[in-house]
């Protein structure tokens, strides 16, 4: 295992016109810590939507998105990971016969939490113009963490690892040294407001402020957003217990009945992400 993960995948056409293609870059999905761009064909994609598709990987876990909640580490490295792969991209594209003026970001889950924040963050202006966001947006509460949820992540790794200390340069010149087999556990991170690509309760700021940078480009953008078929069933299997499916006669595989998704699954939720 490796932290050197930072490589892009191009699938172009087998038959190229003299005029340049649209762009469609993806971002992968996985709760911020699996995944990989690699793992997806865009051969069948590229030859119907008659486009060019870039794959593109960024760091997961506490590579990408560990956060002291200071200038040591303020986070958020796998979004600057992703916009490194759109100035490439927009350097770049011509060489395969890809349109720099037409590129389009799209991606599910934390792939499209991870467009919705790209598309609020006023330094990439430029490096696309359309977005779709699958399932994800930064909006949400389970698309990033507050300050007490990665705080409670961070302090975890460093535990793990033996690297708790007063002292936030210590601690991380610590988990340098981790091997990153070791460093990659089982704890979850997320995006975090840092105060740089992250700034704003972004929210608010769209709705209240229309001459806000982050206004005017976020409306500059052609933006789409959804859900996906299957929405929800990996998170579903995470968060429910077999025991609390079997007691209600239910299963995921057969179906879930009203009587489990009132009484159990509803509150479940309602403790769980707003509490």
């Amino acid at each position: 295992m490796s932290e050197d993960c930072l490589q892009l995948n191009i699938f172009v056409p087998y038959s190229l016109s003299n005029v340049s293609k649209s762009v469609m870059t993806f971002i992968h999905g996985g709760i911020y810590s699996v995944g990989s761009g690699t793992s997806f064909d865009g051969t069948m994609f590229t030859l119907r939507g008659n486009v060019i598709l870039v794959t593109i990987n960024y760091r997961l876990g506490p590579f990408g998105f560990l956060s002291t909640q200071d200038s040591v580490v303020p986070g958020n490295v796998g979004l600057w990971d992703q916009r490194l792969a759109f100035e490439w991209i927009k350097d770049n594209i011509h060489e395969y016969g890809g349109n720099p003026d037409s590129i389009t970001l799209f991606g599910g889950s934390a792939g499209g939490g991870s467009v919705s924040f790209q598309s609020l963050y006023p330094g990439n202006r430029g490096l696309f113009q359309r977005v779709i966001s699958m399932s994800g947006v930064a909006q949400s509460k389970i698309m990033q963490f507050d300050r007490e949820s990665m705080a409670v992540a961070t302090s975890a790794v460093l535990t793990r690892c033996n690297c708790l200390s007063t002292n936030t340069t210590k601690a991380i010149d610590c988990l340098r040294a981790i091997p990153a087999k070791v460093l990659a556990g089982p704890e979850i991170f997320k995006p975090i407001k840092d105060g740089n690509i992250i700034i704003h309760d972004f929210a608010e700021q769209l709705n209240l402020d229309k001459y806000s940078d982050v206004f005017k480009f976020f409306t500059s953008l052609d933006y789409m957003t959804g859900i996906l078929n299957g929405d929800g069933n990996v998170e579903l299997r995470l968060y429910v217990p077999t025991n609390s499916t079997s007691a209600y006669n239910s299963s995921l595989e057969n179906g879930l009945t009203t009587e489990f998704l009132c009484d159990y699954f509803a509150g479940f939720i309602s403790r769980t992400w707003y509490p």
